[in-house]
């Protein structure tokens, strides 16, 4: 077998073979990437960082995490406000603090969407719909990163506030309007796209790039009767929840000495969630977070020992989230259980 084909075979292939191996090519980056963090920063700095932490910061950068949860549940019950998906935002916020617990020590991909899907289709068995609603939203949660990352970005450089909040604006305006359209001429698209016969051939990075893109133009099309007024009020709320985001990272720097301005956070937590969405994942970006702030807050002069302490904090944030997670699936399976008794 050649070489390439093992890769395919262990990247694509759904056997228990080919899933123990990515997974142990996961924690093998993992901790490739942990010794070359260590080798250079001394561990013994790190800890000293994190024992000196501000505890009314952490306290603050950390609960804002519950509203930052609580905004994404809003966002979602938006989307599933057509689909007939019979779930209250107390029940989405619950089902992704669950989530959280899961994905401190499973693949991101794995849990963040197939969990998802799986727990939102439960209710009334609606698979179809839960799969449009988690496959809309990650698109547009991902499309909001971007956006939001480069408008903090924008403002960061400009020396008047009233240039910056000019292309702000305009990018938001820019974003309602591309999914507008997108929403639009997704189903007609759709229908064309899948009366093409592009599955010919035997490049297999290709027909991966055609069956994704298939399944976008589903999730999308699903949306088409939202109205403008709908878009704009789920790009808000994911707006705002970024924004919110942005001051739990203020908050969490300000903890271990990092005074970097309210801007320069929010394309930094950008950045941050870019990092958990790479291949070979595990816990939300861990590794890939670490090497990337250490990175970027280097060339705010920011030492790495620091910089290292900062996105344990950030971790530890998300252990906070996955603990409340796990109490409450937990409580939720005893009552299953006595209910089954």
């Amino acid at each position: 077998m050649k070489l390439s084909e093992v890769i395919q075979t262990i990247w694509k292939g759904t056997s228990p073979g080919a899933r123990r191996a990515r997974q142990l090519i996961k924690l093998a980056v993992l901790a490739i990437l942990f010794i070359a963090i260590f080798w250079v920063v001394p561990i013994g700095d790190v800890v000293e960082s994190l024992l000196n932490a501000d505890p009314l910061y952490l306290l603050l950068g950390f609960a804002l995490a519950f509203p930052v949860g609580y905004l994404r549940a809003v966002q979602m019950k938006l989307l599933i406000r057509h689909l007939d998906l019979d779930l209250s935002v107390l029940q989405i916020f619950a089902i992704n603090l669950t989530i959280k617990f899961y994905m401190l020590f499973l693949p991101n991909a794995l849990v963040g969407s197939g969990m998802r899907w799986y727990k939102f289709s439960q209710p009334g068995g609606k698979s179809s719909e839960a799969l449009a609603a988690v496959a809309f939203n990650r698109l547009m949660e991902t499309f909001l990163v971007f956006v939001v990352g480069l408008g903090f970005w924008l403002l960061s450089g400009v020396d008047k506030i009233r240039t910056g909040a000019f292309w702000l604006v305009l990018l938001t305006l820019a974003t309602v309007a591309v999914w507008f359209v997108l929403i639009r001429i997704s189903r007609p698209f759709y229908k064309w796209f899948i009366r093409r016969d592009f599955y010919k051939g035997e490049n297999s990075l290709f027909r991966w790039f055609i069956s994704k893109t298939e399944e976008l133009l589903l999730a999308v099309s699903t949306y088409r009767e939202f109205s403008a007024w709908e878009l704009i009020a789920v790009i808000l709320v994911g707006t705002a929840r970024l924004l919110l985001g942005a001051l739990s990272f203020l908050y969490l720097g300000m903890a271990v000495g990092i005074t970097l301005s309210y801007i320069d956070m929010g394309w930094i937590q950008s950045v941050v969630a870019v990092t958990s969405m790479l291949p070979l994942s595990i816990g939300e970006g861990f590794g890939y977070r670490e090497i990337s702030l250490v990175a970027i807050l280097g060339t705010f002069g920011i030492t790495p020992d620091v910089a290292l302490a900062f996105s344990f904090i950030i971790f530890g944030r998300s252990i906070l989230q996955g603990i409340v997670g796990g109490i409450i699936e937990a409580i939720q399976t005893l009552q299953v259980r006595g209910q089954a008794g």
